[in-house]
This record gives C-alpha cells, structure tokens and sequence, in this order.
C-alpha cells in the first residue's frame, strides 16, 4: 500500500479492517446496482493509515474481462493529532460516491468525458484538505504483484 500512499513513506501502513471495507464495498454495490450488472463491474475498496496520511481506494472492475480498463480513485488526506479520524474517513467515502455519481451519470447520457486525472489534486470538503487522483490502474493486480515480489519491490 505504500506505493499508493501521496506522501513518500517509510513505514508501513495500518489496514483499515476488511469488514470496513466490505462495508463500503457492499453500499456502493446497493446505490449502483443496475449500472454495475448492466456492464459485469464489481467495486473494491481498500484503505490504510500512515503516520501522516490516511488513504483510501476504490475501484471499479470487470472481474470476468481484465481487458476492461478500471476506473480507480484513490482519495488521501493528512493525519495529525488534531484529526478526527472517523469524519475525515466518513468524508473520503462522500467523495467516493460523489466521483461515481458522475461517472455513472456520465455513462448513462451517453456523454464521453476525461474522467482520468493521474496526479493528486487538492480539494477542499468541509474545511479538510483532500487530495484525490483517478487512474486505470488495477489495484488487485498491483497487490498481487507486490505480495509476489515482496517488500523490497513494493510497485
């Protein structure tokens, strides 16, 4: 996950539990249902803390046809003292949903828009400073690959 992260890291991250994750990965299903079986997409989501910054990923795949192109957000945000770390986590997933209204509404009229931005972009969503980027990236395969080649060769 440090290959994700916005900041350079040197110490590994904290996982947000799977159950965190399924959780969201469950409610994004529900709000697009018809979108994501109309074209075989299933979501992922992942998160970890740093010391300093807290991550969160979401991706939209094809899971049958890796030939599909994903569409994957990944959303960072600084850690301090002062973070309230549930709020700032409970924002990220507003922006998750945010993104996916408008790729969803995008798709559904039929409109062709660059939903892809590879560099971090500063937002601000009540009074919080989030950095977000949108790529093809297929998180799965790059985890895979990482456990695979191991620590020294996180990509």
């Amino acid at each position: 996950m440090k290959s994700f992260a916005r900041k350079a890291q040197t110490l590994p991250p904290s996982l947000l539990p799977a159950t965190w994750g399924n959780t969201v990965k469950n409610v994004l299903h529900q709000v697009y249902q018809d979108e994501i079986e109309k074209r075989n997409l299933c979501f992922d989501v992942y998160g970890a803390t740093f010391p300093d910054e807290v991550l969160i990923l979401a991706t939209l795949t094809n899971p049958d046809d890796l030939t599909v192109t994903p569409v994957t957000l990944s959303l960072s945000s600084d850690l301090t003292s002062l973070t309230q770390s549930e709020t700032l986590i409970g924002i990220l997933v507003d922006k998750i949903s945010d993104f996916f209204d408008s790729y969803f509404l995008s798709l559904a009229a039929g409109e062709d828009i660059e939903i892809y931005a590879p560099k971090w972009t500063e937002h601000e969503e009540r009074g919080i400073v989030i950095f977000a980027k949108s790529t093809r990236e297929n998180i799965q395969l790059t985890l895979e690959a990482n456990r695979l080649l191991g620590d020294d060769f996180d990509l």
